[in-house]
């Protein structure tokens, strides 16, 4: 997928906006050796259908990107522990040399902040949490109980959830990571947030988790031939002898 991210960067600098209703989509990185059903959820409105570059098995592999022509700001929550938000900032600037090698300049900035339970989509609400085209939170959640609400699993250890309008940029989303579904994999924390801030730049993942039917992007299911799109920082898997510290292309 990054090997057409400089074209997608350069579409969405260009910017490239068809209004229309309000959809939610919510992307999550998935643990373990199974789909999560539910993982991805979209309404059913006028949505962002990809882009006409790059390789065509990955087209349609692009959601509603993010504004690129404005610096990004991260606001990192201060529940997170030093370690923790050590490791945020190293995802942010894996991105940002990215950018700067691509597009000649930064994606995203942070700050660490105590954020307020708002922060938290409420299921009833779905679009209702504090954000805006420029900037959005990386919260921290621990109880079980509101990731469950929010219908998430214990082997979600991440979800990006992206609020939009028709193929407009993304108007506002959140990163949510729940730190005790990874307890057991404690080396993964960097490597999820990698995958997330991908989904929040507007990259689907490397592989379709459905029945792979569609053409413009590809189905997990046919690609067991095919390791670049398991090596690729956007694949819907991870374990923890496969950590993806860096961007790596498919």
């Amino acid at each position: 997928m990054l090997d057409t991210f400089s074209q997608v960067l350069q579409t969405l600098y260009m910017g490239n906006a068809v209004m229309g209703m309000p959809s939610k989509t919510l992307v999550c990185l998935a643990l373990g050796l199974s789909f999560l059903a539910g993982c991805a959820k979209e309404k059913s409105d006028a949505k962002f259908e990809g882009l006409a570059c790059g390789a065509s098995d990955q087209r349609q592999s692009y959601m509603n990107p993010m504004d690129s022509t404005q610096l990004q700001v991260i606001s990192i929550d201060s529940n997170f522990s030093s370690d923790q938000i050590t490791k945020i900032e190293q995802a942010v600037e894996t991105w940002n040399a990215e950018g700067r090698r691509l597009i000649g300049r930064n994606l995203f900035r942070t700050q660490s902040l105590q954020l307020s339970a708002a922060s938290t989509p409420d299921p009833s609400e779905e679009c209702g949490f504090p954000g805006t085209s420029t900037a959005f939170s990386v919260v921290k959640v621990t109880d079980q109980a509101t990731w469950s609400a929010l219908g998430f699993q214990s082997n979600n250890p991440g979800v990006t959830v992206r609020c939009s309008s028709g193929r407009d940029f993304t108007s506002k989303q959140v990163v949510l990571i729940n730190p005790q579904n990874m307890v057991a994999y404690p080396t993964i924390f960097e490597t999820v947030l990698l995958h997330e801030l991908g989904h929040a730049i507007g990259l689907d993942h490397s592989c379709d988790g459905g029945n792979g039917s569609n053409p413009a992007f590809v189905g997990c299911n046919s690609i067991s031939a095919s390791p670049e799109y398991h090596e690729a920082v956007m694949y819907p898997y991870i374990d923890s002898a496969h950590l993806k510290e860096d961007l790596r292309s498919n």
